[in-house]
C-alpha cells in the first residue's frame, strides 16, 4: 500500500503523507490548484451501498477547511443519481484509476466546473438529471483529417463529418429545451439517424467522446434519457460554439443547423 500509496502522491503532486481514516479510505495528501484546496484520497468501494455512507462522512473525518475531496478508486464509479447528486454539493468526486492519466487525476476540470456553475445552473442538474458536468466547446475548426474539432474540458475530441451534424442537432434540441431530448423518430425523419443503421450512427458518435469524458460513459452523454430518443446530456450553458468559424465552412447542413443555432443566442 505504501508503494501504491507512493505513485499516486508523486503523479499528483501531493504535499502529507499516508494515513488510514477507516478499513477502506486512505488519506493520501493535499494540493492547491487555482487556490483552492484539495484532498486527495484512495477509496476501496465495490458498490453504492458500501461506499455511500463512508463518502458522504469524509468531510467530518478529515476536518480540514477543503474545497474539494477527490477519492481515487480501484475500478468503482458512482451509479446512484441520489449518491451523485449528495456528492456534488459537498464538492466529493469519485475518480476510478481508469479515468487517470499515469495515475494522475485532470483535477483542472473538476476546479473549473465548481467555480463557474450557479445555484440556478444546480437546480436544473436536479431537475433534469444531466449527467456531464463538463464545458463543450465546438470550436468551428477542421483537423488536418477533414474532423471537426471539439473540446470537452480539457480534452481534444475529433468528430467525422456526418456524426458532428448529429452532435449539432442534440445540441440545438438541448438549446431549445433544457430537457434536451428528442425523438430518434423525428432524427430519422429530418435525416440524421439512419433507417436500416441507427444503432451505428448513435454507436459512431459516442465513440468520438470515449477518452474525454473521464469516468462518464459515453453512453450517459449521449443519453437515451427517454425510450426511443437521444439527449446531449449536459446542462446548454456549459455548451459554447464558434459561430463565426461554423457559418464559414462549405457544408450546407452544418451552416444551417448553426443558423438555427445562432437565431437562439
Amino acid at each position: 500500500m505504501d508503494h501504491f500509496a507512493a505513485r499516486l502522491q508523486v503523479a499528483n503532486d501531493l504535499s502529507g503523507s499516508l494515513c488510514q481514516l477507516d478499513p477502506r479510505q486512505f488519506f493520501l495528501g493535499e494540493k492547491l490548484v487555482d487556490h483552492k484546496r484539495i484532498a486527495f484520497i484512495f477509496g476501496l468501494f465495490n458498490s453504492d451501498s458500501q461506499s455511500q455512507n463512508l463518502l458522504l462522512s469524509l468531510r467530518g473525518k478529515l476536518g480540514l477547511q477543503l474545497d474539494h475531496i477527490v477519492v481515487i478508486t480501484p475500478s468503482y464509479s458512482v451509479s446512484s443519481l441520489l449518491l451523485a447528486s449528495q456528492l456534488e454539493r459537498t464538492q466529493t468526486y469519485v475518480v476510478p484509476l481508469k479515468a487517470t492519466q499515469n495515475f494522475r487525476v485532470d483535477i483542472a476540470a473538476i476546479v473549473k466546473i465548481a467555480r463557474n456553475l450557479t445555484a440556478d445552473q444546480e437546480k436544473d442538474y436536479e431537475t433534469y438529471r444531466y449527467q456531464c458536468r463538463l464545458p463543450i466547446q465546438v470550436t468551428g475548426e477542421v483537423t488536418g483529417s477533414g474532423n471537426y474539432l471539439v473540446r470537452v474540458g480539457e480534452n481534444r475530441v475529433e468528430i467525422g463529418e456526418v456524426p458532428f451534424r448529429l452532435f449539432l442537432r442534440l445540441i440545438l434540441e438541448l438549446k431549445n429545451n433544457k430537457k434536451g431530448t428528442i425523438s430518434k423518430v423525428k432524427l430519422k425523419a429530418e435525416g440524421y439517424l439512419s433507417e436500416d443503421a441507427e444503432f451505428q450512427s448513435v454507436g459512431r458518435l459516442r465513440s468520438c467522446f470515449i477518452r474525454a469524458l473521464g469516468d462518464l460513459d459515453p453512453k450517459d452523454f449521449i443519453e437515451t434519457y427517454q425510450p426511443k430518443t437521444l439527449r446531449l446530456s449536459v446542462h446548454p450553458d456549459l455548451v459554447t460554439l464558434n459561430q463565426e468559424k461554423l457559418l464559414g465552412h462549405n457544408n450546407a447542413r452544418v451552416r444551417e443547423l448553426v443558423e438555427e443555432l445562432a437565431a437562439i443566442y
